[in-house]
């Protein structure tokens, strides 16, 4: 997406299993998504802390250059990578990234919570490429964490199985 930048932070609320990993474990169809109150901590968290963040889908592919889309050392890509960058990004797909999808799936299949927060390096719809964002990255994660300690809390005082945040206030 030409409006994310390098530096901004990206929240994945689900990923595009294009990873040969979490195909061992269940089919292609079975979605990978990150855990709602995950999710919803991490957006408090980046809204909390001022920090410029996105919210969408994101694409795991476990391999670099081919897998996204990009030629690799000779010049080949297959014809099924052929297009991939504006295929993905006309299906609103906001980030490429290479574990989320496999985290996502194994979480949900063994009953655990999961999320993804991503520091963009590189922005292929403007050819922009720097490192940087980490440390938003890092302070969001750990703010996150202290949300969720709260609402866990809240929801095991009020007896609940499921909770929605703005119950906390």
């Amino acid at each position: 997406m030409p409006d994310i930048e390098c530096g901004d932070l990206a929240i994945s609320s689900a990923a595009v299993r294009l990873d040969g990993t979490s195909k061992q474990y269940v089919e292609p169809e079975y979605p990978a998504a990150a855990s709602l109150d995950v999710t919803l901590a991490l957006v408090e968290a980046a809204q909390k802390l001022g920090k410029k963040f996105h919210v969408g889908y994101t694409a795991s592919a476990d391999s670099y250059y081919v897998a996204e889309g990009r030629p690799g050392v000779t010049g080949y890509l297959p014809p099924d990578a052929q297009g991939l960058i504006e295929r993905l990004r006309s299906q609103r797909v906001i980030t490429m990234e290479m574990e989320a999808s496999t985290i996502f799936t194994l979480a949900s299949l063994y009953g655990f919570r999961s999320g993804c927060i991503l520091a963009v390096y590189a922005n292929r719809a403007t050819d922009a490429f720097e490192v940087k964002g980490e440390e938003d990255v890092c302070q969001v994660a750990v703010e996150a964490i202290r949300i969720l300690t709260k609402w866990d809390a809240d929801r095991r005082k009020a007896g609940k199985k499921q909770w929605s945040p703005s119950l906390s206030f």
